[in-house]
């Protein structure tokens, strides 16, 4: 028995020594030692790989919501993405400061490392049309974000108005009266799209007598403005006239506001009322 305590004795000894031998001389007259134990877990960034668009048309004059679909995967995990760091940034190009990040992102487990997510963004009636960049990106627990990726995707031409009333009054007159105002100018023309019209083009057609059609009221007799005064572009039966100044841009709250005016009664006329046969008209271009 005492032979075995000695060998069991020599052979911790043995291993002792070599540790120390391996980590420095040995402090004389202690019997431990300290040593620091460190160990580095590796973290991998998500990547998205996988970005798809509705490709919505913007709503004609007012916001709306369209939605963007992008995956992620993480090799550290699906629980190791931070679903709330989600988003997506779109931007006009090559005007970047036209811009829209997504209010929220909603994510769905799609195996043990991915996740897809849905993320909904406003865009404007008036965002400009053509070609805008999509980045999307989402970080992990540790705060390390994906590298961006972007794609393009095209913003169509929306062309739309919208005018304030649908009929022009011009009241009780008589006959030889000139420079007329209408009653209920101006009509106003809001550009509800996100085209550029540099042109406003206005149909008149001639009135008629609503007892006695055979009187008329020539298109020619009546004019139409931008400022509220008569001796405006003169109107044309059946033609879209060009209104001399009037344009309507694109963007928020654009507007033209049209006055029209009758610059002389006809002297030839009997006492009735006079309405158009066809209704007139306003075109953009």
């Amino acid at each position: 028995m005492e032979i075995g305590r000695k060998e069991i004795t020599l052979a911790l000894v043995l291993v002792l020594t070599g540790f120390l031998f391996t980590v420095g001389s040995p402090v004389e007259g202690a019997d431990n030692a300290n040593f620091t134990v460190t160990l580095t877990i590796g973290n991998t960034a998500p990547v998205v790989y996988y970005v798809q668009t509705t490709n919505d048309d913007p709503a004609d004059g007012t916001t709306k919501t369209i939605y963007i679909y992008f995956n992620a995967t993480d090799a550290d995990g699906v629980l190791n993405l931070n679903d709330s760091s989600a988003q997506v940034f779109i931007s006009y190009q090559p005007n970047s400061s036209l811009n829209h990040t997504s209010s929220s992102c909603t994510a769905y487990q799609t195996n043990t490392t991915a996740k897809s997510y849905n993320c909904s963004i406003t865009i404007n009636y008036y965002d400009n049309p053509g070609n805008w960049s999509i980045n999307a990106s989402v970080k992990d627990i540790n705060g390390v974000p994906s590298d961006k990726t972007d794609i393009n995707f095209t913003m169509n031409t929306l062309s739309a108005i919208q005018i304030n009333i649908t009929a022009i009054d011009f009241g009780t007159r008589s006959l030889g009266e000139l420079d007329i105002a209408a009653g209920n100018n101006p009509l106003r023309i809001n550009n509800t799209g996100n085209d550029d019209f540099t042109l406003v083009n206005v149909t008149g057609y001639e009135l008629r007598g609503v007892d006695v059609p055979d009187y008329v009221i020539p298109a020619s007799n009546f004019s139409v403005n931008t400022t509220n005064a008569p001796n405006g572009t003169i109107l044309s039966n059946a033609t879209a006239v060009t209104v001399n100044g009037a344009t309507l841009p694109r963007g928020a709250n654009s507007f033209e506001e049209l006055y029209f005016y009758i610059e002389e009664v006809p002297l030839n006329l009997s006492e009735q009322v006079y309405n158009s046969t066809v209704d007139w008209r306003i075109d953009v271009d």
